[in-house]
């Protein structure tokens, strides 16, 4: 929703960009978007509001940017948790795969040979 929503086009996909420096050009960006985002779930924390976000973070930027430390900073004194996900490549693949009804064109999926792409390898 943030990166449709509020992103502009021309810094999409923002948040979104994919582990391994692709994207240098807007790299510069992405503290401040992430900042955005995390800011307003501070302001609706602190007017008593429960949130939600599931965003993926790294640092394989072309240098590292260190978002998550940022979030953790923006967020604190709020009833707030940072819980990190891990799962099994091939449970990732197999969810990809499967789909998700009207978000089909936003997931790489499996290569015709079965291989995970590169992009799903480097998150």
């Amino acid at each position: 929703m943030f990166v449709r929503g509020v992103t502009p086009p021309w810094l999409r996909p923002g948040i979104g960009l994919r582990p391994g420096g692709e994207r240098p050009d807007i790299e510069n960006y992405l503290p401040a978007l992430y900042g955005a985002l995390y800011e307003s779930v501070a302001a609706h924390s602190r007017l008593g509001l429960n949130v939600i976000v599931d965003v993926g973070h790294h640092d394989a930027h072309s240098r590292p940017l260190r978002t998550l430390p940022d979030a953790a900073r923006r967020l604190a004194g709020l009833p707030a948790w940072l819980v990190g996900v891990h799962c099994p490549i091939d449970e990732i693949m197999a969810r990809r795969d499967a789909g998700q009804p009207g978000r089909e064109a936003e997931y790489v999926t499996s290569a015709g040979d079965g291989s995970v792409p590169d992009a799903v390898r480097r998150w």
